[in-house]
């Protein structure tokens, strides 16, 4: 049930709301008294953390954002969406709050919860959360679509042997074919699970990239050209969606931007 999978704080001087939430735990007498407690606790947390610095502090101190996380990952569904909101008070403009959050998993955990359906509201959270992770953020979802090509180069090599290159140091990724090193059922397994990386990925980096310039900046800072155009190489003959939506983040990223960046994506490649 639901109430049974809401993580608890043990911290001994956990903030009030928090506080509150444990007990609906301890006390509640149904699975959904539970659950109605520990709403109502996350809405109290969503109101004394709003730009309250000090109150963000308290319960980044109790372990506040590692709970958040545990919850948003957790089957209780019913909270996801005010524990998300919560997190974006929590994180939003607190540096130690937000390294915290990006430490525990926070990019790939809110990258999960969003989709593209117009009045999920959930998603919509989900996304402003990950905003509030700003350029840490940008850079674990670089980080994480880095990771995905990591696990297709480590499953396969080059038709020609030439394992994660081409071997003439172009980047055009024309040295033959993808031969896996693994069994026909392992390597579709390992296929499949990184085109779903990859399409999870791809459209939520082009929103930040579109929307936030500091998440932009920090995608071009940590290397976020270089892995889009290795999105692209025909050598790893990743799925069409997911190439796609490598253009279309690339797009954002150079078009109408600094002369530099243009530049960037020339020397790497991208023509």
């Amino acid at each position: 049930h639901e109430s049974s999978a809401i993580p608890v704080l043990g911290a001994p001087a956990m903030p009030p709301a928090l506080a509150v939430g444990a007990a609906a735990l301890a006390g509640a007498r149904t699975p959904a008294a539970a659950l109605e407690l520990c709403t109502y606790a996350l809405m109290a947390l969503i109101n004394l953390a709003y730009e309250c610095e000090r109150v963000q502090t308290a319960i980044g101190a109790a372990g506040g954002v590692a709970l958040l996380l545990d919850l948003l990952r957790s089957p209780a569904v019913s909270l996801h969406a005010t524990a998300c909101f919560c997190l974006s008070n929590i994180i939003k403009g607190h540096a130690a709050n937000v390294a915290a959050a990006v430490d525990c998993g926070a990019a790939r955990t809110l990258v999960r919860l969003i989709t593209d359906v117009d009045e999920d509201e959930l998603s919509k959270s989900a996304f402003v959360g990950l905003a509030a992770l700003e350029a840490p953020g940008a850079r674990a979802l670089v980080g994480l679509i880095d990771g995905a090509l990591a696990r297709v180069d480590g499953a396969s090599v080059d038709g020609d042997g030439a394992g994660a290159g081409d071997g003439d140091g172009d980047g055009d990724g024309d040295g033959g074919g993808r031969r896996w090193r693994l069994g026909g059922g392992e390597a579709e397994a390992v296929a499949a699970a990184v085109a779903e990386d990859l399409e999870q990925l791809l459209p939520v980096l082009n929103g930040l990239v579109y929307t936030q310039a500091k998440a932009a900046a920090a995608v071009l800072e940590s290397g976020g050209l270089r892995s889009l155009l290795r999105v692209l190489e025909p050598r790893r003959a990743l799925p069409a969606p997911a190439r796609i939506l490598a253009v279309h983040a690339l797009l954002n990223l150079t078009c109408s931007r600094a002369r530099p960046v243009q530049e960037e994506a020339r020397s790497l490649g991208a023509l």
